[in-house]
């Protein structure tokens, strides 16, 4: 419960919103167990004032009562799950909000400690789960709560001897179930460490089909997906074995409290201190008290099961490796002034210096062209930049600024960044380019030879509709136009002719003489032809 009180803390709505918002779901869990607190009592007025005297105008009387109750016990059910399925969803959509918010700031550490496939779960599973813990389990487990206590009382009221025994049975089922909640929690974390694996293997099939075709692995690829599988199968029956001995132990202390009520109550109506009556609804009460029980034993093993769950969000929203943003936010457009002052970096404690006194001087519009084998840092300098990876010492200065006190919004709108492998976000052409851009971008995806009809919705076609039958360059062009539509002060390109013909490269390279100028500009490359646009060419050994 205390992690789930933590959780409520990380989102926008207050643990005071929360809990007055609970309260008034509340309000109709209590109005439907006062009605199913005072029900069975009307059965045993039926046989005791109507059918063991005779009196079938009572019968009638008093069945009109017990209908109206019914009705009543629907009613107050059905709006105390409406209310808590609009909780639910309020928060589920608050979580999912925060942890995307949460990730897109997270940094390069960040994905070095945490699987790509867990974070998906986490997001699209666990959240989806935890409404089921809000749902389900808190709505149906505090009305269990407030049953289980007024039958307890009413029946130690009706007799002492009969309601204490069963009480105990009661105390009895709840330890059993306390012992079979640890087992419940141990087996979901290994559980989810199995989804974990299972997420990521889809992924890397469902995004590489074609390759992993191409490359004659694809026997290999589902034989390890399968064995996956086999092992989730082995995991989740474990699991269900668990709740299965909850339920039938449940069972077994019913039938047990039925025989002690039967037994005992036909001893109480024979010395007449008990009527047929209130046997009778001792017996409904029984069912009204181990029912709630068997929730409530349910309850708990969920709550274990899903403790990994919210501790998993926890450890996602508390995580502190992200990007620090600055407060810096200058009136006008960077002049493209930079400045890199002797920078030391490295990936990781005892590793080499990636980076080492690392120092760049690059004047407003001038392009710089970086070259050098795989590995020399050339990929590290780009993240240093975007704020992904921090360095270690040194400084980098974006109009003598130091770049990480920048407001984050304002680096994002004045540096542009083209990446080795670029994504696309399944949006129409439209929406992808701007509206307002059209026009030229029509114009500049014909001249780079991707012509506007290669799209049977034109720029109303979607991306990731067409994503199968474009090129990896193909792609590259649609990214690399954008961004020059964009109109940054700083681009940053990262070998962004990699996937490109000849032909289309000089093209490219015609474009970004055209759009570049007056823009500052870094091109990391292994091809020669784009170097001829920079004014000076920098080796990284």
């Amino acid at each position: 419960m205390g992690d789930f009180i933590q959780l409520i803390n990380k989102m926008k709505i207050s643990l005071k919103q929360f809990i007055f918002s609970y309260l008034k779901c509340l309000l109709w869990a209590c109005a439907y167990t006062i009605v199913a607190l005072i029900f069975p009592s009307m059965v045993g007025m039926i046989i005791d004032n109507g059918i063991a005297l005779n009196d079938f105008s009572k019968v009638i009387k008093e069945s009109m009562g017990l209908l109206v109750l019914g009705g009543l016990m629907i009613l107050f059910q059905y709006l105390q799950k409406l209310s808590f399925a609009s909780l639910s969803q309020e928060i589920i959509i608050d979580i999912k909000k925060t942890l995307i918010q949460k990730i897109s700031r997270t940094n390069y550490l960040f994905w070095k400690q945490h699987k790509s496939g867990d974070v998906y779960t986490v997001i699209e599973k666990d959240v989806n789960q935890l409404e089921n813990l809000l749902l389900s389990i808190f709505s149906n487990g505090i009305t269990n709560v407030f049953v289980v206590l007024s039958v307890s009382i009413y029946m130690i009221y009706i007799n002492m001897f009969i309601g204490v025994v069963v009480i105990l049975l009661a105390f009895l089922f709840a330890t059993f179930q306390r012992r079979i909640g640890n087992v419940a929690k141990r087996g979901m974390t290994k559980l989810r460490e199995t989804v974990g694996n299972i997420s990521i293997h889809t992924n890397n099939i469902v995004n590489n089909v074609l390759p992993i075709k191409m490359l004659g692995i694809s026997k290999d690829i589902i034989d390890d997906y399968c064995r996956n599988l086999r092992d989730y199968k082995k995991q989740y029956i474990k699991q269900v074995l668990i709740l299965n001995h909850v339920q039938s132990t449940g069972m077994a202390f019913t039938a047990i409290g039925l025989f002690i009520i039967m037994i005992f109550g036909a001893m109480e109506v024979l010395q007449n201190r008990l009527s047929i009556g209130f046997l009778f609804s001792l017996t409904m009460y029984l069912q009204r008290l181990y029912n709630p029980i068997i929730g409530l034993g349910n309850v708990y093993v969920s709550l274990q099961s899903f403790s990994p769950i919210v501790s998993k969000l926890l450890e996602i929203l508390n995580n502190t490796n992200e990007i620090a943003d600055g407060k810096y936010t200058p009136k006008t457009h960077l002049s493209g002034n930079i400045l890199i002052n002797n920078v030391k970096f490295k990936y990781s404690d005892g590793a080499n210096y990636i980076l080492d006194d690392f120092s760049l001087s690059i004047r407003s519009g001038e392009k710089i062209g970086i070259v050098g084998k795989n590995g020399t840092g050339k990929t590290s300098l780009l993240r240093l930049f975007a704020r992904v990876c921090k360095a270690e010492s040194g400084s980098i200065l974006l109009d003598d600024v130091e770049i990480s006190n920048y407001c984050e919004h304002f680096l994002e709108e004045e540096i542009g960044f083209m990446l080795q492998e670029n994504y696309l976000p399944d949006w129409t052409l439209e929406d992808f380019f701007g509206k307002n851009n059209v026009e030229n971008a029509e114009k500049m995806m014909n001249d780079l030879g991707i012509p506007l009809r290669k799209f049977s919705k034109g720029m109303n076609s979607r991306i990731g509709e067409n994503k199968i039958s474009l090129s990896g360059g193909e792609l590259q062009k649609l990214a690399f136009i954008k961004l020059l539509l964009e109109q940054k002060q700083i681009y940053i390109f990262d070998e962004p002719t990699s996937a490109l013909d000849l032909e289309s490269e000089e093209k490219m390279i015609t474009m970004l003489r055209k759009y570049l100028k007056n823009r500052t500009c870094i091109i990391i490359t292994h091809r020669k032809a784009i170097l001829n646009i920079c004014d000076k060419i920098i080796e990284f050994k």
